[in-house]
């Protein structure tokens, strides 16, 4: 039994090593894919959305600031016909007048609004840029995490592959009364013990796929063919 240990053991220090060897991860990379993803992020995200309306608003608001600045005048017009002219209240001018006035006010108001409105619609920019680089390192993250999770797959898989190999090679010496059961009972745990690390690495595949397209809300798939 402790032979078929042995063998086990070294059966996954020798997978470990040839995985870590050729940088399994590494070569599944791709930068270009990568900022596609990122590029379809920015235009999806509802975040992305709020900001961009947050902005759209500032700068309605600067040009409303702005417009406000003819509020400090305030026009006034007077009309006199000729004929109410009466030595009670006597009219110097005849017909239409005109008078413009300054509210002071106003006045002082208005320059302090505007740079206001300007500061705001800065601060929105400064908010979408923040989370634009957020957004991005995100993408970035759940992409990693993604691939790594492709690795780790395919690492458990042929790991899988190899223990089963372990198991028919002892059960047909059990069969043949060459083995111990001990050492067929020993195999057939590691081949479930395997078999069931392949399931829990098949579902952090799905669920580092699903946290990335939620991302981008797209499939990973259909963004592979749009390139």
């Amino acid at each position: 039994m402790y032979r078929l240990i042995l063998i086990i053991f070294i059966l996954f220090f020798s997978v470990f090593t040839k995985v870590e060897a050729q940088e399994t991860m590494l070569k599944e990379i791709s930068y270009p894919y990568l900022d596609t993803l990122i590029r379809i992020s920015k235009g999806y995200y509802a975040r992305m959305k709020v900001f961009e309306a947050q902005i759209n608003i500032a700068e309605l608001n600067v040009k409303r600031s702005k417009a406000s600045l003819l509020d400090v005048l305030n026009l006034s017009y007077l009309y006199s016909p000729k004929n109410t002219t009466t030595l009670i209240n006597p009219s110097l001018l005849n017909g239409y007048q005109v008078g413009v006035g300054i509210n002071i006010g106003n006045l002082l108001q208005k320059p302090s609004q505007v740079r206001i409105a300007k500061k705001e619609l800065e601060i929105s920019w400064l908010q979408k840029d923040e989370y634009t680089y957020l957004l991005e390192a995100t993408v970035k993250e759940r992409y990693f995490r993604y691939i790594q999770s492709l690795s780790t797959l395919k690492l458990v898989a042929q790991a899988e592959i190899d223990v089963q190999s372990i198991l028919v090679a002892v059960r047909n010496k059990f069969q043949k009364g060459e083995e111990t059961f001990g050492n067929y009972s020993a195999a057939l745990i590691a081949f479930t013990n395997q078999n069931q690390a392949k399931v829990a690495a098949e579902a952090e595949v799905f669920i580092a796929k699903a946290r990335l397209e939620e991302l981008i809300g797209n499939t990973l798939e259909s963004v592979k063919q749009w390139q």
